[in-house]
């Protein structure tokens, strides 16, 4: 009866250390899984600020291109009127 006794408490005891064993890959589990979506998150952020910096760079370009443009239409205005007053 003791024997038996002993080997029931043995047994409860193996399955409490199981249990706990179990409880803890669970917390790891989830702790991993929330680390997994806040980086997750973050590189949505990243990846829109990518897009958004790229989409400003291509405005930036345009605009400086648009510019030139202008310029040298201008440059060549001023020469073609200076040319035709002053000859």
């Amino acid at each position: 009866m003791v024997n038996t006794m002993c080997i029931a408490a043995v047994n409860f005891i193996f399955v409490i250390a199981t249990v706990c064993s179990v409880e803890e890959e669970v917390s790891g589990k989830t702790s991993v899984t929330k680390q997994v979506r806040e980086l997750q998150s973050q590189l949505q952020e990243v990846q829109e600020d990518i897009e958004a910096e790229r989409a400003a760079r291509h405005k930036a370009e345009k605009q400086k291109r648009d510019l030139g443009e202008v310029g040298i239409h201008t440059v060549f205005t001023t020469l073609t009127t200076f040319t035709l007053h002053c000859c």
